[in-house]
């Protein structure tokens, strides 16, 4: 039996909804219930409570790879739900903030590759999107972070 939260939005609802077909598909039991965000952070003070799987959209705050990276991967992560717990990745983190730029991407880009490597979590999309409008549009407001997002009120015809 697996026990899998989604955290809130139809887009992890209807991810979360697939993945437990294919699950189950090959014999897995799975459960799926929705969960608030506040009631992830409880997750790492009672590990034995907590889900198999959380589903969930973490997004970036910053196009830099640090301000996520360290709080989801690092030990000491506000967004680490699991306590992951990798002191290679912790040094390489620390490292990359004095590096050069050139040597700072290839850090993060190891600390990516062993995080992938641990299967302590897996990215099931790496959404790219694309929106076309109307020449005579003007004015969208895409936030990158969430590439479903287009905040339609912003959108108005060219003069």
């Amino acid at each position: 039996l697996l026990d899998a939260r989604l955290v809130g939005g139809v887009g992890q609802q209807r991810v979360s909804e697939i993945l437990q077909t294919e699950l189950q598909a090959i014999g897995y039991s799975v459960t799926l219930r929705e969960v608030q965000l506040p009631e992830t952070y409880n997750f790492i003070k009672d590990l034995g409570a907590a889900p198999d799987l959380m589903i969930q959209t973490n997004t970036p705050d910053a196009a830099q790879p640090d301000p996520w990276a360290r709080i989801v991967w690092g030990s000491a992560g506000g967004l680490n739900f699991f306590g992951y717990k990798n002191l290679q990745i912790d040094k390489e983190l620390d490292q990359a903030l004095s590096a050069t730029p050139a040597r700072a991407d290839n850090l993060y880009r190891t600390v990516g590759r062993q995080l992938v490597a641990s299967h302590e979590l897996f990215f099931l999309a790496d959404a790219k999107d694309t929106i076309v409008t109307s020449k005579t549009l003007v004015g969208g407001d895409h936030v990158p972070a969430y590439p479903w997002r287009l905040d339609y009120a912003t959108l108005k015809r060219a003069p």
